[in-house]
């Protein structure tokens, strides 16, 4: 895998500050008692190391991927500051920018509790960077019984359905199926962000009737004219439009409402620039529900308008429309 000069100018930032970690996993092993401990931690954390030191070796030799998997294993094995920082670089590294993201985050708070000023400081900024050029997707549901959608083979629950939320570019499977219906699939495309994109699952057909999917472009008639179609698709994706329109206001009021109730908390739990964990939580929480809100309000307002247009400028009955299908609305 090639790293791309920027990347690796942001991975030897992120590796500066882990060289306290990298000489204490040098220093000569202890000698052990002459009654042997038993430790049930102690495989686990031998294990972790040895991970650690192979990741480090991958990494160096350009092996990206297999560094970050060996990471990953580490820290499950025994969670530090300095282990998820490696984790977070080497995700940022594969391009993954909404992985590293989050396990940015996810070091920032283990770096405050272990009062690591340093490295929390240099995680919030990588949580500040990255935020800037995600990639977001938005997932709608038809409302059928049962339905079970899985996107790379991880299930989504019904309250994952209309949030926005974070996503690494890339080429993603969305599976759709439910008793009774036959299964839809389809293969979701997300450039680099930043971006936004809203993926609507169809409604899934009858269980034997051929699955729902684009339908093909109009025939020519003798005439050499296309086939006369009224405005009902365009009506249906106004009135789609419209939906999202609604939703996106109402969620960037909920967000605001949140910002407001999570300024709250910061004003108890911080004095000046000192903030306990709840107050650090609760800080980084209201500037994503203040950034969401604004967000929300934007598309939403955006989405209003376009719903507006297709529904006026849809053609009767007796014009002819484009032909088109919209599954996927950005």
């Amino acid at each position: 895998m090639i790293v791309s000069r920027p990347r690796l100018a942001s991975a030897a930032l992120v590796l500066a500050v882990l060289t306290a970690d990298v000489a204490a996993s040098a220093a000569p092993p202890a000698v052990p008692p002459a009654t042997p401990v038993v430790d049930p931690a102690a495989g686990d954390k031998g294990m972790a190391e040895a991970l650690f030191r192979a990741a480090k070796d991958l990494q160096a030799e350009g092996k990206v991927a297999e560094a970050c998997a060996k990471y990953v294993e580490s820290h499950r094995l025994d969670p530090k500051p300095g282990t998820i920082l490696n984790v977070a670089t080497c995700h940022d590294l594969e391009g993954r920018t909404a992985t590293a993201w989050a396990d940015y985050a996810e070091a920032a708070t283990f770096a405050a509790r272990a009062h690591q000023t340093d490295r929390e400081k240099l995680a919030r900024s990588k949580v500040e960077e990255l935020g800037k050029r995600l990639s977001y997707v938005t997932f709608r549901f038809p409302e059928v019984k049962d339905l079970i959608v899985l996107l790379d083979g991880k299930a989504l629950t019904p309250a994952s359905a209309g949030t926005r939320v974070p996503i690494d570019p890339g080429d993603h499977d969305l599976d759709a199926r439910a008793p009774g219906k036959a299964a839809w699939t389809t293969r979701v495309k997300i450039g680099p962000g930043p971006g936004e994109r809203t993926v609507v699952v169809p409604v899934l057909a009858d269980d034997g009737a051929p699955t729902a999917g684009p339908p093909p472009p109009p025939s020519a008639s003798p005439d050499g004219g296309g086939s006369a179609r009224d405005g009902g698709a365009q009506r249906a994706v106004g009135w789609v439009a419209l939906g999202v329109g609604v939703t996106g206001l109402a969620a960037g009021t909920v967000f605001g409402v949140r910002t407001l109730s999570q300024k709250s908390t910061v004003d108890e739990h911080c004095a000046g620039s000192r903030c306990d964990d709840a107050g650090l939580r609760a800080n980084d929480s209201a500037k994503d529900s203040a950034t969401l809100s604004t967000i929300a309000f934007v598309v939403g307002g955006a989405a209003l308008a376009t719903g507006i247009v297709l529904l006026v400028t849809a053609p009767s009955a007796r014009s002819t429309a484009r032909s088109g299908a919209v599954q996927a609305v950005w």
